[in-house]
């Protein structure tokens, strides 16, 4: 039910401020419209519903930490005062365009829980208007990065911490604010796409950790340099490929187990094995 659509909003005295740490359930619509709304904190288990906080133009912060919530298509979509986002999330059934055209300059921090959010959590359903986040920070106690950022050009600085073993598929794929990267040295995988059509620019440092680099990981980017750590085992199909910048001499680890096909095409690139 549509509870405060299109409402001027005021909760237990403090005007623009939803606290969701008793009510479990955010009904559809329940929000929607709400012009004075700033804030909304989420703990707990629980819903947020199709389009809850859709249209609350001067929302500018979001807490979500649960250990298990389901998330409706387009819920915190249009909020284009939103700066801030914080999520620690063990478990998160999400749909499409839950931030559909929402945010200017969105500070966004995953807690330590989020190693399994889902990967459309901030994409949108034809691609467009996706959220404009501009930052992220992922914290300690974070082992993978599962969710993907893909195409969002708004996003420009990462910050990945110690102890963080895995970047996903898609993870940065397209955003093309990202020039730079410091990887974490526990990392062990990288994902299909991972930095695809980025803007990184220069020396990639690999840890030494790395054992696996997915399909077109880093390709179509403007790298001029990458090691390949003695560590690395699998070197997926077109992981360097269009790289057109990349121009290097390379020796390929004696321990590698598998290298896929058009590894460097396009790459300036030789070396032995």
């Amino acid at each position: 039910n549509p509870l405060f659509n299109g409402c001027n909003l005021t909760i237990y005295g403090n005007e623009g401020t939803f606290d969701f740490a008793t009510d479990k359930n955010v009904s559809p619509f329940a929000f929607f419209g709400c012009q004075n709304l700033a804030s909304v904190t989420v703990n707990g288990a629980g819903k947020i519903g199709e389009n809850a906080f859709n249209g609350c133009t001067s929302l500018n912060s979001i807490s979500i930490e649960s250990d298990a919530i389901s998330i409706g298509e387009n819920a915190f979509s249009h909020c284009s005062s939103l700066k801030s986002i914080y999520l620690n999330i063990s478990s998160c059934v999400a749909k499409d365009s839950i931030f559909w055209a929402s945010g200017n300059g969105i500070d966004l921090r995953l807690g330590a829980k989020c190693s399994n959010l889902p990967g459309n959590l901030f994409l949108t359903e034809k691609g467009d208007y996706l959220p404009k986040i501009a930052s992220l920070v992922c914290d300690e106690g974070m082992t993978e990065l599962n969710v993907s950022f893909k195409d969002i050009d708004s996003l420009i600085t990462v910050s990945l911490p110690e102890g963080m073993t895995k970047i996903g598929d898609d993870a940065f794929y397209g955003c093309s604010g990202i020039v730079a990267i410091t990887f974490p040295s526990t990392l062990t995988e990288i994902g299909d796409n991972a930095f695809s059509r980025t803007r990184l620019t220069g020396d990639i440092v690999l840890p030494n950790s790395i054992t696996m680099i997915g399909k077109c990981a880093f390709s179509s980017t403007p790298i001029t340099s990458v090691n390949i750590p003695s560590s690395l085992k699998r070197l997926e199909a077109s992981a360097f490929s269009n790289c057109s910048s990349l121009q290097m001499q390379i020796t390929l680890p004696n321990g590698i187990e598998v290298i896929e096909s058009h590894v460097f095409t396009d790459s300036k690139v030789y070396g032995t094995l």
